[in-house]
């Protein structure tokens, strides 16, 4: 069967098809370029299950009433409201959180948590499809029971010791969790050297996806090019199966596979759902750059003068370390021609993939394509790895974190999972000692 992959770009990653961004004056220019017309902004669907959750109903045309099996709270509320004017001359007015819940709320998400024994980690044995078959399109992913598939994005050029630490910590949930898990590899940019020991790690573990015409390895970060191709390739795996989500998370990231798999099984009664931690920022297409982050308001994007500089106004969008779709989503951006070619335009080499989704998907919502239906996390439940108490993205991990993202070494990520898995308390000078954290 023809590859639906995105298309072989014609050049190298040294190759620039866009203009080299510029510092001037702490800002970045993109020395050139026609100014982008701003469209009146659609008002977008909400989310908001803090009303009253046991009456709550997903604000689509779906009906079905909301899960309320104790199972849903796990660290306070996970869903807020994203509220938009459809007078183009207003501000959207930025989303809050609202919902406390009760102390016997809480007690009763907490005796619903999920046991991380190894030893039923251990035992776990997978009759699922490996990724090697999924990314080759030998198989579909319509093994009983999977709710979610996970791309684990990661590079070819990456120690395998990273890959690893995963493999031994929190990648045997998926089958209690439901969910499919795989590493996600660009192949055409890898070298004939590392070749056969990348394809040697792929057999011995099968969980490895490999993306057979898309470059990795021209920057540390991951690219806008991989991530969407990531998305097409995944859309392609769960095509016409029960799996409800596609996720994608990167390699230095800690997911508590059951916790996430609950928080999500509510989201099933919503249509078109798109979910994370989400700030709000405008974005530069022809520049691929967001403009104005913030998490409260728009105050940012008007300080530094982002419509003037061809930005498309605010938008919320999901960080990177944990961005996720319903594969209804997913279908509708892997069929949209014009994502693909902002992605194959995009090069090698761009970067700020979370916030190209988030422009792409409000582009998508606006033109009617697809009706999102946005549901934020809180910042405590997807944070970056810390060892001080701070109340910022930097976060200890907790065991009711969902992403604990930024562990840079395979002792750190073991450490994670210690504490998560509750084998081991936390305390800030264990944290520091263990890990030689000094700085954050």
């Amino acid at each position: 069967a023809a590859s639906t992959e995105l298309p072989r770009p014609l050049f190298s990653c040294t190759a620039e098809p866009r203009p080299r961004p510029t510092c001037i004056r702490g800002r970045r220019s993109t020395g050139g370029g026609e100014a982008v017309h701003i469209k009146p902004q659609r008002a977008m669907q909400t989310l908001d299950l803090q009303l009253d959750r046991r009456q709550g109903r997903c604000p689509s045309d779906s009906v079905t009433k909301l899960s309320t099996q104790g199972n849903f709270d796990l660290d306070s509320p996970l869903l807020n409201a994203y509220n938009a004017s459809t007078d183009a001359g207003r501000v959207r007015r930025p989303y809050s959180l609202t919902d406390r819940p009760s102390c016997a709320a809480g007690r009763a998400a907490d005796s619903s948590r999920p046991s991380f024994s190894r030893g039923q980690a251990a035992q776990v044995q997978l009759a699922w499809p490996s990724c090697l078959q999924l990314s080759r399109g030998e198989r579909k992913l319509d093994a009983a029971g999977v709710f979610l598939f996970l791309g684990i994005m990661t590079s070819p050029s990456l120690d395998p010791a990273r890959r690893d630490a995963v493999r031994n910590t929190w990648l045997p949930l998926q089958q209690p969790a439901a969910a499919r898990a795989c590493f996600v590899i660009g192949r055409r940019s890898v070298s004939s050297r590392s070749l056969p020991a990348l394809d040697t790690e792929a057999d011995t573990h099968g969980d490895i996806f490999f993306l057979a015409h898309t470059f990795d390895g021209c920057t540390r970060m991951v690219t806008i090019a991989k991530a969407f191709a990531w998305w097409q390739a995944a859309e392609r795996a769960v095509r016409g199966t029960a799996v409800r989500f596609v996720a994608k998370v990167d390699d230095d990231s800690f997911v508590n596979l059951p916790i996430l798999a609950l928080k999500l099984r509510p989201l099933a009664a919503c249509s078109h759902v798109y979910s994370g931690v989400m700030p709000m920022a405008g974005y530069r297409p022809l520049a691929y750059l967001k403009c104005g982050f913030s998490w409260r308001n728009h105050g940012a994007w008007k300080k530094y003068n982002c419509a003037a500089a061809g930005s498309h106004p605010p938008f919320p969008f999901a960080l990177g370390q944990l961005e996720i779709l319903s594969s209804s989503v997913v279908s509708k951006l892997a069929s949209s021609a014009e994502a693909t070619e902002f992605a194959v335009r995009a090069g090698p080499s761009a970067v700020d993939e979370d916030a190209a989704l988030g422009f792409v998907l409000n582009k998508l919502h606006e033109t009617r394509v697809v009706n999102l239906t946005y549901a934020s996390m809180r910042i405590a439940s997807a944070s970056n790895f810390a060892c001080h108490g701070g109340n910022g993205l930097y976060r200890p991990p907790q065991n009711s974190s969902v992403v604990v993202h930024y562990l840079k070494k395979p002792s750190w990520m073991h450490y994670v999972w210690s504490v998560v898995n509750g084998s081991r308390g936390y305390s800030e000078a264990e944290c520091r000692h263990v890990t030689g954290i000094r700085w954050r």
